[in-house]
């Protein structure tokens, strides 16, 4: 069986909240076609409560994936997302990071351990079958300008 190359995603705000950066992820489904999403914080308050929390995931071409979250225009908070990059996975699992998603919403969001960032690195690591080492670790890189 050959082994099958795709590609994750990881987006960046640089400015917001405070300047530490905001990120959200991507990852191809099949050539081209992408679910994609962030969790994005809705209010001041870090409880982690579900209804604290603007939890999207949507599907798209690549092209309207950029377009979406540079615009802001993709169903979370409107957080407006200024750069992006891929990094390539082989034989990606694309079952695990939806299950990932699904469960984040109830999560609400916290500052320790469950914001963007974590929530970046758990999709993204799903999606590469467990390889912690896909991006840096967040517990290493505490705001989302380094972990970028």
């Amino acid at each position: 069986m050959a082994s099958k190359t795709l590609r994750a995603a990881v987006f960046i705000n640089w400015s917001m909240p405070l300047g530490f950066g905001h990120v959200g992820w991507g990852f191809e489904v099949s050539q081209g076609y992408f679910w994609f999403g962030a969790v994005e914080l809705t209010s001041s308050i870090m409880k982690g409560k579900a209804d604290n929390i603007a939890l999207f995931n949507d599907y798209a071409t690549e092209k309207k994936m950029v377009a979406k979250m540079k615009s802001g225009d993709h169903g979370g908070s409107g957080f407006i997302y200024h750069a992006y990059k891929f990094v390539k996975v082989r034989n990606p699992n694309v079952a695990e990071p939806l299950k990932i998603v699904a469960t984040a919403q109830k999560n609400g969001y916290g500052l320790l351990g469950n914001n963007c960032m974590d929530a970046t690195f758990r999709v993204i690591k799903a999606y590469a079958n467990g390889d912690d080492k896909i991006l840096p670790w967040p517990a290493t890189h505490w705001a989302p300008r380094t972990f970028f």
